[in-house]
């Protein structure tokens, strides 16, 4: 017997199911909008108004193709920014966002409206071998952008940030950067490059630089891209990634 009032984690398995049974995967190849149809007529059928209004507005962007990867990502974090969302669509709407996270990864949002610029970005949290809490997210200030650089200057690594380059981070419980990718767009989104990875010294070995690689991994592929590329820095620890040498590219490569 189904129970009367299942809970999130619980909906979203048997979302996950009833996704894979109907191979909807496939589908969505030829009609972009189709998951974010999936979730609206499902878990925000019966959703107050103004969230569904928005979540057709963007099932109609995605139809018509001006609406893709993180631009995708950055409406909704855009539209729940806001509206008075419970804790429940925020949970269904970081799955609309990130399709690979499970049903119980802990997933939330963050807005900042830093140096009069308003940016929002989805967090998730992950453990390190000793159980401590990180979260992950992009940096939403140039104040983060500044810590992270000083953590790759501590580490000694010789780093030139650029304006085109995105920052994957990883924060303790205590709001402080402990790691960080960084990396940019190529291709019009389909490759990415990594430049290069920095994790604070006294975390190394305890998990968060894998956790963040694995995120990293995660958010690209969920943006559209298909290659990641990186140079030859430390190469025997991306090998361990699946990167591989090939000649038609000027560095090491990974297949998404």
């Amino acid at each position: 017997m189904l129970s009367a009032d299942p809970t999130c984690e619980a909906r979203a398995r048997t979302l996950q199911e009833f996704w894979d049974t109907y191979g909807l995967s496939r589908l969505a190849r030829s009609y972009p909008e189709t998951r974010a149809r999936f979730f609206l007529e499902t878990v925000f059928r019966g959703a107050p108004t103004p969230l569904v209004a928005g979540l057709e507005e963007l099932v109609s962007a995605l139809r018509r193709r001006t609406l893709e990867g993180d631009a995708l990502i950055d409406a909704i974090t855009e539209l729940r920014s806001r509206l008075d969302v419970t804790a429940d669509d925020d949970y269904f709407l970081a799955r609309l966002s990130f399709p690979y996270l499970r049903p119980e990864d802990a997933a939330g949002f963050v807005h900042s409206d830093a140096g009069g610029r308003s940016q929002g970005d989805i967090v998730v949290t992950l453990e390190d071998h000793d159980g401590a809490t990180f979260q992950v997210r992009h940096a939403l200030s140039p104040k983060e952008v500044g810590r992270l650089h000083r953590l790759f200057v501590a580490a000694k690594l010789d780093v030139r940030f650029r304006a085109e380059h995105l920052y994957l981070i990883a924060v303790n419980d205590r709001g402080i950067i402990i790691g960080g990718i960084f990396y940019e767009l190529e291709d019009e989104g389909r490759s990415v490059h990594l430049e290069k990875i920095v994790v604070a010294e006294r975390l190394r070995k305890k998990g968060v630089a894998d956790g963040l690689m694995k995120e990293f991994f995660n958010r690209v592929r969920a943006s559209g891209a298909t290659t990641v590329t990186t140079g030859f820095f430390r190469p025997e620890y991306f090998y361990g990634y699946g990167f591989k040498l090939e000649k038609r590219y000027a560095g090491l490569v990974k297949e998404l």
